[in-house]
């Protein structure tokens, strides 16, 4: 089973247990799950890359650097 990870980095290793739903990634073919973040062994942490189009993530530049 080929499970994607939403977002902007994660923290899962091989043989995390995770809790999966359905749904498809757009444009990753063979791809009909997701991990859900925030249960089991996934943080809600994401890495924050982002430095011209922030507002689309309502965030601030100082915000940035504390991720």
């Amino acid at each position: 089973m080929i499970v994607g990870i939403p977002g902007q980095g994660h923290n899962v290793k091989v043989n995390t247990p995770v809790m999966i739903r359905g749904g498809r990634l757009n444009d990753v073919p063979g791809v009909r799950y997701k991990i859900m973040r925030g249960k089991l062994g996934v943080t809600t942490q994401e890495n924050f890359n982002r430095v011209r189009r922030r507002s689309k993530y309502n965030l601030k530049k100082d915000e940035i650097a504390t991720y």
